[in-house]
């Protein structure tokens, strides 16, 4: 074996080490103990009922989600399988990210600083190493790291840290995938938005089209589902499950919708402070904490005229359908676990990549026709909308606002709502 080898394994299994350790709750922390004579030590799991084969492990990211866009977090939409996962784990309130997409996937794909493992920034090549735009061979994936140690490897949704097939999931350690390998497209099919642009949707390493009824929230919960039923038993496995959800364009399902149609006709301040107190009572903000006063480029709610009121509440409502559905998924993969007889063995971890996006679709390079469609309301399934600065900035629903209202930098964008369970 060449010393290159031995050192690729060495940072695999550290890499795989480190990664448990992160995720491992602290109240199962008292199971790493010191040898004592006298005591069986070789099976620590018999006597604290924990299953003697490796666990599972699925990890599951939302995108460009505010940091209470979730009930255990604060929010008034609706993610039963979310807070009963908080309730039943931890919940991490400090849980830093790298404030961008591509970069955050990086990190936590290969437990290296985005710089490191070549993306830098977003999925363009700006001719450094640092900056090439997708994952280098100098660092080894959390999958091409579990495989040695015996488990398999799937993926379902947004991949984003390589664009060609050489860079693909099924190319760094994942034995199945399907998803998207850029960074946004429709939730209904995989219509380009900006001129010259090619959208793919795989299945491992092949390109296909989706087919009638598509929904991406959906699509990648059946596939994680199928990858799920198809291991087999005696195998531990690890799912990541890359939501687009909530990112842009805001796509629901109309009845999903339809639950949230009304609620936010309050608006962004009402629903900004009701945010603040509930994150006190649920302690995730000091009891002491004031709320920070309105961005000043934000105008009160109450300011604006019925049509704007209107076709921001519809903003709203399409969004919390987005978050509302993507819990409904989780919910899938709970219900399988607990029929598999997985539940008590699974490591399950749910974050976002960044904050709240800022972005628009309404100019800046994107198609004549999506400029148009940007102008539908978003709980209309032919718009292709986004909140642009007024999402973030003013809580809408989201809550990054409450420190500043830059939507990049700040503490409330670099940290992600995090919970944990096993």
């Amino acid at each position: 074996m060449s010393m290159n080898q031995v050192k690729n394994i060495s940072v695999a299994y550290r890499l795989l080490l480190g990664g448990l350790m992160l995720v491992l709750p602290l109240g199962m922390m008292s199971v790493v103990e010191k040898n004592v004579p006298g005591r069986r030590n070789a099976e620590p799991h018999r006597r604290f009922g924990i299953p003697a084969i490796p666990p599972n492990i699925i990890l599951i990211m939302a995108d460009d989600m505010g940091y209470s866009d979730i009930g255990c977090f604060g929010s008034e939409i609706q993610t039963p399988n979310l807070d009963r996962m908080a309730r039943n784990g931890l919940r991490m309130t400090q849980f830093y990210n790298a404030s961008r997409c591509c970069p955050t996937r990086a990190s936590l794909l290969t437990g290296l600083y985005p710089h490191q493992a070549g993306v830098g920034d977003m999925v363009g090549d700006r001719g450094q190493a640092a900056y090439q735009g997708y994952l280098n061979q100098q660092c080894v994936t959390i999958a091409e790291a579990l495989r040695p140690a015996g488990y398999r490897t799937y993926m379902a949704g947004k991949w984003h840290v390589g664009t060609t097939p050489d860079h693909w999931p099924v190319k760094r350690g994942f034995d199945r995938y399907f998803g998207l390998i850029d960074g946004a497209s429709s939730y209904f099919n995989n219509h380009p938005y900006r001129p010259s642009q090619t959208l793919t949707t795989a299945l491992d390493d092949q390109p296909m089209t989706p087919g009638p009824d598509y929904y991406a929230t959906n699509a990648y919960a059946d596939y994680a589902l199928k990858f799920i039923d198809g291991n087999p038993k005696d195998n531990p496995f690890f799912l990541y499950l890359a939501f687009t959800a909530p990112h842009w364009p805001l796509h629901a399902l109309p009845q999903d919708v339809v639950k949230y149609r009304g609620q936010y006709a309050g608006g962004w301040d009402q629903i900004r402070a009701a945010r603040f107190s509930r994150m006190k009572k649920l302690g995730i903000l000091d009891p002491t904490t004031t709320l920070s006063p309105r961005d000043s480029t934000i105008p009160a709610w109450n300011t604006l005229n019925e049509t704007e009121k209107a076709r921001w509440s519809d903003h709203m409502a399409t969004y919390a359908a987005m978050i509302d559905r993507m819990d409904q998924n989780i919910g899938r993969i709970l219900a399988r676990l607990r029929e598999r007889g997985d539940d008590r063995n699974t490591i399950i971890m749910f974050l976002s990549d960044n904050g709240a996006s800022h972005e628009t679709t309404n100019g800046n390079g994107f198609l004549p026709s999506i400029v148009e469609r940007s102008k539908l309301p978003a709980s209309d399934t032919a718009s292709f909308t986004a909140y642009g600065r007024r999402g973030p900035t003013s809580a809408i629903p989201r809550f990054d606002c409450i420190n500043t209202g830059s939507t990049k930098v700040v503490p409330p964008h670099r940290s992600s709502p995090t919970v944990h369970r096993w």
